[in-house]
């Protein structure tokens, strides 16, 4: 399996050169030697042991493909194994990745290629059982986008009917083109929903009996300014470390652990960490519909749902009966580790 730091990411330069802007790379003179002076000056710093030739781009689309993947939450990147003398470039949990780079300043026809990676890699999705992404990088990227409008989010009036009829079908048997820049925007947008949604001030997501909220100035009085580890045996709602952590008012020098004997609560945090994206999708389609719906016509109303049992979500009504049902649903579900399961727990609680 292939874990990496985000050595490439983290470089201003590179995200820059990722959406082609070359305004740190001199384009006066000889401005294809000076892109691959930067880029084998940057990939040196990913694989110092590297011994680097007049070709980078390989290598250097490779690591930055891993990092990208990594960064839009894919799991278990690795190199796949050969079959029938294929070997891609990089497979995740999800599909088989084939990554083409080239650089701003390439000559000749070496952007022509890369339409054929389909035609060449047709056979991946059968003998791997998954689809193949053919993920385009740099100067690769920018030839897709202005000449053959390839791409998802391209403006479809710049595929001509001919070329899209052949991009359906590739589709159809499983292989897509997707732009690297296009993979972290759609991310980063994911990702700003998110932060948007679990912005934690002094707040914490959840109620929860013998919650601090109210008296956290007082109990963060009594902490050190510094510790080697922070244990939390019982997290309940997290208010008291959510604070610390937002505040930055305890410098954690070591390991923070936070524990609790409830398997829906501990499974709710465990997938808003790993994968929060689908969970607070799920929780916002719950809410929503919630939202769509009546109040209950009289309080007695109410108070008889809570005792009566509506078996199908079509013949709910309104809010009270939408609440209930979704009740009874999550206290009958034995597996309270599932995105689903946690959504239900955030929605009721």
């Amino acid at each position: 399996l292939i874990t990496t730091n985000f050595t490439l990411l983290k470089n201003t330069e590179v995200i820059k050169w990722l959406f082609g802007d070359l305004s740190h790379i001199s384009t006066n003179k000889d401005k294809k030697k000076k892109e691959d002076e930067w880029g084998k000056s940057i990939l040196k710093i990913k694989r110092p042991d590297l011994k680097l030739n007049c070709q980078w781009t390989n290598k250097f689309g490779e690591h930055l493909a891993e990092e990208i993947l990594q960064f839009c939450g894919e799991k278990n990147i690795k190199k796949p194994k050969k079959i029938k003398n294929y070997q891609p470039d990089l497979e995740t949990d999800n599909f088989i990745v084939e990554v083409k780079t080239q650089t701003f300043f390439t000559e000749g026809t070496a952007g022509e290629k890369i339409m054929g990676a389909a035609f060449k890699y047709c056979e991946i999705p059968k003998l791997y059982g998954k689809p193949l992404k053919i993920l385009i990088i740099g100067g690769a990227e920018k030839i897709c986008r202005e000449q053959y409008g390839c791409l998802k989010s391209q403006d479809i009036q710049k595929c001509s009917e001919t070329k899209q009829l052949f991009l359906d079908f590739y589709a159809s048997h499983n292989i897509t083109f997707e732009g690297a820049t296009e993979m972290l925007l759609k991310t980063l947008k994911e990702k700003a929903e998110t932060v948007n949604m679990v912005k934690i001030y002094q707040k914490p997501l959840l109620k929860w009996v013998g919650g601090k909220t109210q008296i956290l100035d007082e109990v963060l009085k009594h902490f050190p300014s510094e510790c080697n580890n922070y244990i939390e045996p019982f997290i309940g709602g997290g208010s008291v470390l959510f604070a610390i952590l937002s505040s930055n008012t305890v410098n954690i020098k070591g390991s923070i652990i936070a524990a609790d004997k409830n398997e829906a609560l501990i499974s709710f945090y465990k997938n808003l960490q790993t994968n929060s994206s689908k969970l607070f999708s799920e929780y916002k389609s719950l809410v929503q519909k919630y939202n769509s719906l009546p109040m209950p016509a009289k309080k007695e109303d109410e108070k008889r749902k809570k005792t009566e049992e509506v078996a199908d979500i079509d013949k709910v009504s309104d809010k009270s009966e939408y609440y209930y049902y979704y009740r009874k649903k999550f206290n009958d579900t034995n597996d309270k580790t599932t995105t689903e399961s946690s959504a239900l727990f955030l929605f009721l609680n």
